[in-house]
């Protein structure tokens, strides 16, 4: 009796410990607790993100940003001391039959545009060649200045390469002093790849082979007359290995650059792209899409001299003060009429970026590494 008298307290405690789990489960569910059983659990919708910006409104973006990359481009070219430092190299024109060389008119002809807009030539003192790369004395050397619509100094240096328009003594009798000339030339042209904010070369791509200063290299042709040797240039590519190192060396030049001669832009412009890519600033290349071209008989540079009126354009762009849309109006207007190709212009504006520049805090991460880094090991241990 004992033993059943204990066992229904216990009896009747399960019971109510059963009633109050079934409760509390059922309180659960209803106020949401829990799951119920047999019901999957739904997730939560997820934040609607806004829509990303159109293609159309990319690509304005997109303009808008190398818009604003070349005015700042240009305005840097004041910036240090209010000067824009111009160099300009004319390379070796000749022609087809090597009996004629043509820079030595081009550069004429380009000087008297700019004295036409107000610029006076000066005489060059020894510290103005010494800063130029070649001897006072060299005949073919330039040095003119003008100045903006805001008063600030455009300061414009220039060479050509031939001794003399005739091609037949620059080969033959004059040939060593033609050399003379040549290397006077492409020394200008390395310390204007360094050291210029604005480098412009007008003259021969050699088929991609980079601009050449001297006569070039020939090959017999048809009827006993010699050809330029494009091989060798596309083998060899003279010029470019010349000027590379250059266009590399300073961090902070040049700002804008302008080869004129044919289809540089198809030849020059990934290798450009490669030696601007460690400078921390954007470059502004201006190169050819097609072949170009210029008629020698005529004095006149608008209308008939492409890669004159590129050069003459960019120093008008400057004198004014030109934003990106009127630089690449002034280039629509750098092409003889019967070349012009209305849905391909014949020149490409093309702002080439730089290194991104760090942020503070990587400089200060970087920083704190090589701080922590162990000592570099010496030579015996």
């Amino acid at each position: 009796m004992l033993l059943s008298t204990l066992s229904i307290p216990s009896a009747h405690r399960s019971f109510r410990t059963a009633v109050r789990g079934f409760l509390l489960l059922a309180l659960g569910v209803g106020f949401g607790l829990g799951p119920v059983m047999g019901e999957e659990k739904v997730a939560p919708a997820p934040d609607k993100q806004p829509p990303g910006p159109s293609a159309e409104e990319a690509k304005l973006l997109a303009q808008r940003e190398k818009d604003a990359a070349f005015e700042k481009t240009v305005k840097s070219i004041f910036t240090d001391d209010g000067i824009a430092d111009i160099r300009v190299t004319f390379g070796y024109d000749d022609t087809k039959d090597a009996r004629e060389a043509n820079d030595p008119i081009r550069a004429e002809r380009f000087m008297n545009s700019l004295k036409e807009l107000g610029f006076q030539e000066h005489p060059a003192s020894e510290a103005a060649a010494k800063t130029l790369g070649v001897p006072v004395e060299a005949p073919n050397l330039r040095i003119l200045t003008g100045q903006t619509k805001k008063g600030q100094m455009l300061r414009v240096a220039l060479m050509w390469s031939a001794l003399s328009r005739s091609g037949t003594k620059n080969i033959g009798v004059g040939y060593k002093d033609q050399l003379l000339r040549s290397d006077e030339a492409m020394d200008f042209t390395k310390k204007a790849c360094a050291e210029a904010e604005v480098m412009i070369y007008v003259g021969h791509s050699r088929s991609g082979g980079g601009p050449d200063t001297y006569p070039p290299e020939t090959r017999p042709a048809a009827g006993g007359v010699s050809s330029t040797d494009f091989s060798y240039y596309k083998k060899n590519r003279p010029g470019m290995q010349a000027l590379g190192p250059y266009l590399r060396k300073r961090e902070a030049t040049p700002k804008l650059l302008s080869w004129t001669g044919c289809l540089s832009d198809e030849h020059f412009r990934s290798w450009f792209a490669e030696c601007f890519a460690k400078k921390s600033h954007h470059t502004a290349v201006i190169l050819s899409t097609r072949l170009t071209s210029y008629t020698p008989w005529e004095n006149a540079v608008q209308g008939f001299d492409e890669g004159n009126m590129v050069a003459l354009a960019i120093i008008h762009a400057l004198y004014e003060g030109s934003n990106r849309e009127e630089m690449e109006a002034k280039l629509r207007a750098c092409e003889m009429d019967q070349l012009r190709d209305y849905d391909k212009p014949a020149w490409r504006l093309t702002m080439l970026p730089g290194a991104a520049p760090q942020q503070p805090a990587q400089v200060a991460e970087q920083a704190q590494a090589q701080t922590k880094a162990p000592a570099p090991a010496t030579e015996g241990q």
